[in-house]
C-alpha cells in the first residue's frame, strides 16, 4: 500500500488473515488474499490519530475500520535476530538440500 509509505510508514507488510497460501506469483505480479491484514510500521514520534484520519479521508478504509495501534519496545534488533536465527533445509528443483535461514520474531505494529 504505497499510500502508507507516502504518509510516513517506514515499512508496510501484507499478511494473510486466513490460511490461504499464494504460491509463486509471476514476476512483477502482486497477488493478495481475499482477507488481507496490512501492517504499517511508523516512527515512534508519529501522530497515529493523524494517520488513521488520513486513511479515512483517503477513502481507502471506512470510518469504522478495524485497526490496532501498539508501541513496539525498542530493542537491539541485530541481537534479537541472532537470538531467533535457526537453520532450515531448502530443496531446490534438482532435489539437493541447501542451507537456508528462517527468521522468526514478533514485531508487529498497527
Amino acid at each position: 500500500m504505497i499510500f502508507l509509505e507516502e504518509i510516513g510508514a517506514v515499512s508496510v507488510t501484507f499478511m494473510d488473515s486466513q490460511d490461504t497460501p499464494i504460491f509463486e506469483p509471476l514476476p512483477g505480479e502482486t497477488r493478495l488474499w481475499g482477507n488481507t491484514d496490512v501492517v504499517g510500521l511508523f516512527d515512534a514520534e508519529t501522530d497515529m490519530k493523524a494517520i488513521v484520519e488520513a486513511l479515512i479521508i483517503s477513502r481507502l478504509v471506512d470510518r469504522d475500520f478495524a485497526h490496532k495501534i501498539e508501541q513496539i519496545e525498542d530493542k537491539d534488533w541485530e541481537r534479537e535476530w541472532m537470538d531467533n536465527f535457526t537453520q532450515c533445509s531448502l530443496v531446490n528443483v534438482y532435489g539437493f538440500a541447501q542451507a537456508g535461514v528462517k527468521f522468526q520474531t514478533q514485531m508487529q505494529s498497527m
